[in-house]
């Protein structure tokens, strides 16, 4: 499910509600095998697209999953997204900017909880 709160011109801010049944398959770096899991989960997000002026659109969609695993008798979390800033320089010139992220309260095998990416740029549009 899924319902846009704000819609306008400028402003699109829309919130959505879910469920779904997650396989995953994780290489355990200190045992050196494979590890299944499966789930079913409650998933959720945010989304926005703003227009703030003529030159400058910011967007971001931000995810929260949720499952509950038998074998740790514990939810497992995890929140996920991005972030992402565009400005026009000129009718062909963009600087782009993007900040990619991933939190796991409990992961399935020792890894860094919070990972993430932030990235810069310049398009053209020819």
């Amino acid at each position: 499910m899924r319902k846009k709160l704000v819609e306008s011109k400028r402003l699109t801010f829309v919130i959505g509600f879910g469920g779904l049944y997650e396989n995953e398959t994780w290489f355990h770096p200190v045992e050196e095998n494979f590890v299944n899991v499966q789930f079913i989960k409650n998933s959720n997000y945010v989304s926005i697209r703003w227009t703030i002026n003529e030159y400058v659109d910011f967007n971001t969609v931000t995810y929260y999953q949720v499952g509950y695993d038998r074998e740790i008798q514990a939810f497992r979390n995890r929140v996920n997204g991005n972030f992402n800033l565009n400005t026009r320089i000129t009718d062909r010139f963009s600087f782009n900017n993007s900040f990619n992220f991933s939190y796991e309260d409990k992961p399935i095998v020792p890894i860094t909880p919070f990972i993430f990416a932030f990235n810069t740029g310049i398009s053209f549009d020819f």
